[in-house]
């Protein structure tokens, strides 16, 4: 239903990771979690609108430091709660040498955008659209010297507003809907409006990234140059009678990841291995050839990525604040939750280090029968909750007590 050509044409140019998770489907922990491959649990990232602390390094950085050309346009949401928030030139900015953008918000058509050099942008228009005119001038200026360009744009996300030209899905009778949508909810005009403009903004997004894929091959760079697509977070659009995000469920958790190198990726490879998104710098890294990020906790996918074997990995570990109970559903507070997925299976513990989900991925990708307690499935859980246990005791994780770590709205200088 949903149009998506140019993402299409970049899958089948490059990699598909199929089985990506988010560190913690949040915008700021992560965010923080990719930026520089460690777990809001480490780095204290563990809510939104707090600032990453000065002792964590970001993969930018080692960019930076190899004379790479270096840009963030966009929403950044990493420098505590100010908002929409200019971020200033320094440690601040974790490797990026020149920033378009602002802290946080959702805007759209209001956009906050800052200059480098802090005054507002005020542009008209869509958002993204004028982001992605940023970004492509950026690539013409830096064309023939070594660059990384971050394009952050906001959407897909609340308040689902897409531009006109991407407005199709409200006027349609039918939409098609997960199957894990309750019965109750599809006939409601709330949830129709929702997946209308949701589905608008992923459309909407896939004509912005259309544009960079076309000025790359026009500048003749389209060979030589990475192009990596994700999120920080999906949404849980009504399934299993939840909205919006920080879910365990796969809706909330699971999130896109397309990588693109020419003469390095073999085109239409399809990685079943189950990734994370702490991964994604320390496998930037490793395909330009640069220094790994020191206390990484993600791992480097190139070998994976070039057609090879890559690192062993069972699961991924993931992690968030919204308490759970059987079944996985929601409760009000901010009690947290972890989860730990492999190729087959997901593991999810209630606020209390109690397996409050056990789901088989492979036979119900929607997780509508919670295994949970059942007499057959008790070594299964017992097996993976042993696991859980020992990459939180390896990783530092405090779960189920409190967070040993929460980082400050603010530090006032690099410590």
């Amino acid at each position: 239903m949903v149009r998506t050509p140019n993402l299409d044409r970049l899958a089948e140019e490059g990699a598909l990771c199929k089985r990506t998770y988010a560190a913690y489907p949040l915008c700021t922990p992560n965010r923080s979690a990719l930026m520089t491959s460690r777990f809001p649990h480490q780095t204290g990232m563990i809510q939104n609108n707090l600032m990453l602390p000065p002792s964590e390094k970001g993969f930018a950085e080692n960019f930076r430091d190899a004379g790479y050309q270096t840009l963030y346009i966009g929403k950044w949401h990493m420098d505590g709660p100010a908002k929409p928030g200019f971020v200033p030139p320094g440690w601040r900015r974790r490797g990026f040498e020149k920033f378009l953008g602002f802290n946080r918000g959702h805007f759209y058509y209001k956009s906050p955008t800052f200059s480098d050099k802090g005054k507002p942008m005020h542009p008209k228009g869509f958002e993204p659209s004028f982001q992605t005119g940023l970004a492509l001038d950026f690539i013409e200026k830096n064309k023939d010297k070594p660059f990384l360009c971050f394009l952050s744009w906001g959407p897909p996300h609340t308040p689902y507003n897409p531009p006109p030209g991407f407005r199709r899905f409200f006027g349609m009778k039918k939409l098609e809907f997960r199957p894990d949508v309750p019965e109750r909810l599809r006939g409601t005009k709330r949830l129709r409006r929702f997946y209308a403009g949701y589905f608008g903004l992923c459309e909407a997004l896939d004509h912005e990234a259309g544009r960079v894929l076309a000025a790359l091959k026009k500048l003749g760079l389209e060979k030589n140059t990475i192009v990596l697509f994700t999120s920080d977070h999906g949404d849980m659009l009504g399934s299993h009678g939840l909205f919006f995000k920080n879910d365990p469920h796969e809706e909330s958790l699971h999130v896109p990841l397309i990588v693109r190198a020419p003469g390095i990726v073999p085109a239409g490879l399809q990685v079943e291995e189950v990734v994370s998104t702490i991964d994604i710098g320390p496998t930037l890294l490793g395909l330009c050839g640069l220094a790994p990020l020191p206390r990484a906790e993600g791992l480097d996918l190139a070998p994976l990525l070039k057609g090879g074997k890559g690192p062993e990995r069972e699961f991924v570990y993931a992690e968030g604040r919204m308490a759970v109970r059987g079944g996985g559903r929601r409760r009000k507070g901010g009690r947290t939750w972890r989860a730990l997925v492999t190729k087959e299976h997901k593991l999810v513990l209630g606020p209390k280090g109690d397996v409050a989900g056990l789901y088989d991925l492979g036979r119900d990708p929607y997780e509508r029968k919670n295994m949970a307690g059942e007499k057959g499935s008790r070594a299964l859980e017992n097996k993976l909750l042993a696991k859980a246990r020992a990459y939180a005791k390896k990783t530092a994780d405090s779960f189920p007590g409190p967070p040993a770590k929460v980082a400050k709205k603010m530090y006032a200088k690099k410590a």
